[in-house]
């Protein structure tokens, strides 16, 4: 991995074991209804980073939060957004949950590992992290994006979440749309998925929490 420079093959290897270990294959998530509802899932109060909130900041609504609770970090010049930067933020402010909604994906390897590193630090102890990223396995996701920089499968992404130091608590799937009800179509879905190794679901997401 010569464009990697902040994570060992080996510990990534460690992480992929204990991805399968605990988890399975990908046909062995649990398919949930989207990102949003596993952030209202993980949510328990408290205050809220948003990395990467995108102009319209959909999570404060999603979670019915506002100013004092709903933090948004984002570098998009059409939005308005409490930080820029993780420096922005100031010390000793802590977060009971942190999401990263289809953002990793967007950064190298080694920045989606740094952010993770920061989302750690600021993360209170107990608080929770919840990642979505294009399912690698999905066969157009990732290659609807010009933007789209790290193909993040399943494993991976747990590993560097595991070596930051966050415990992992679910890896899940989910679809914009919702799978056929047509039985031969169903059928046609799961000869494809599996002879080809691919997946019907566009989006992974993983939660986890810090000790």
């Amino acid at each position: 991995m010569p464009y990697v420079k902040t994570i060992d093959y080996s510990d990534l290897q460690t992480g992929r074991l204990e991805c399968f270990q605990r988890f399975g294959n990908m046909e062995d998530f649990p398919v949930v209804s989207s990102p949003y509802a596993e952030c209202k899932r993980a949510y328990r109060g408290g205050k809220v980073l948003d990395v990467g909130a995108g102009a319209p900041r959909p999570l404060s609504r999603v979670l019915g939060l506002g100013e004092g609770t709903y933090y948004a970090l984002d570098t998009d010049p059409g939005g308005t957004f409490e930080f820029a930067s993780y420096d922005d933020i100031p010390p000793g402010l802590q977060f009971d949950l942190v999401v990263m909604n289809q953002v990793l994906e967007h950064l190298t390897v080694d920045d989606a590992h740094a952010s993770v590193e920061r989302a750690f630090a600021v993360t209170r102890s107990g608080g929770a992290l919840v990642v979505s990223v294009p399912n690698a396995q999905h066969p157009v996701r990732y290659d609807s994006n010009v933007t789209h920089v790290t193909n993040w499968n399943h494993c991976d992404l747990f590993g560097m979440i595991r070596l930051v130091g966050y415990e992992v608590e679910a890896v899940l799937r989910s679809n914009k749309r919702r799978l056929t009800r047509n039985p031969l179509r169903r059928w046609v879905v799961r000869v494809v998925c599996k002879e080809f190794r691919v997946d019907w679901c566009d989006t992974l997401i993983i939660t986890a929490r810090k000790p």
